[in-house]
């Protein structure tokens, strides 16, 4: 795709777009979600010291805030966030992917810049079905992410073991007791 066409491709990459004021918005809620799970986990394991508590709650912080920054490309260095080459599972870079598609073909197929913004508008990118799956995604990840600062916190839980029910697919069949 981008290959055929190199000026879409280089076109896209000069987008503007600063998602830096993302993280700042998505940290507070991220570490919400992950602080009541480590909660949730150290009650599991009958524990309400409140050093372990204040352990949990910096580890579960730490965790959110990497997380909001890494998903727009950054990180925290030092209280300022600055780009992060070695981000996984940028929100940033599946959006220039998705843009870039859609731009290659416009550029292929000689679209007007009314007919592309169009299309842009109704991309999966920008998609309430995109963002919801987003949502569930990071929501779950600062659930677990607090679960296991919980759990170190505690100093009572040692490592985690895959379990698997009997039903499920083979490749969590082969994950069983890892």
């Amino acid at each position: 795709m981008a290959e055929d066409d190199p000026g879409a491709f280089n076109a896209v990459e000069e987008l503007p777009l600063d998602w830096s004021p993302l993280a700042k918005v998505l940290r507070p809620g991220l570490v919400v979600i992950a602080v009541d799970a480590g909660g949730d986990a150290l009650d599991e394991l009958g524990l309400f010291d409140a050093e372990i508590k204040l352990a949990m709650t910096a580890d579960a912080t730490a965790a959110a805030a990497d997380r909001a920054a890494e998903m727009v490309g950054m990180k925290w260095v030092d209280g300022k966030l600055i780009d992060n080459p070695d981000a996984k599972w940028r929100i940033d870079e599946a959006t220039r992917d998705m843009i870039r598609g859609t731009a290659t073909t416009a550029v292929q197929e000689g679209w007007s810049n009314q007919r592309l913004a169009a299309e842009l508008k109704d991309d999966h990118a920008f998609s309430a079905e995109r963002a919801e799956n987003i949502a569930r995604t990071e929501t779950a990840r600062a659930q677990i992410d607090g679960a296991i600062a919980g759990w170190k916190a505690s100093g009572v839980v040692g490592g985690r073991q895959w379990k698997t029910a009997e039903d499920c697919c083979d490749i969590c069949q082969e994950l069983d007791g890892e």
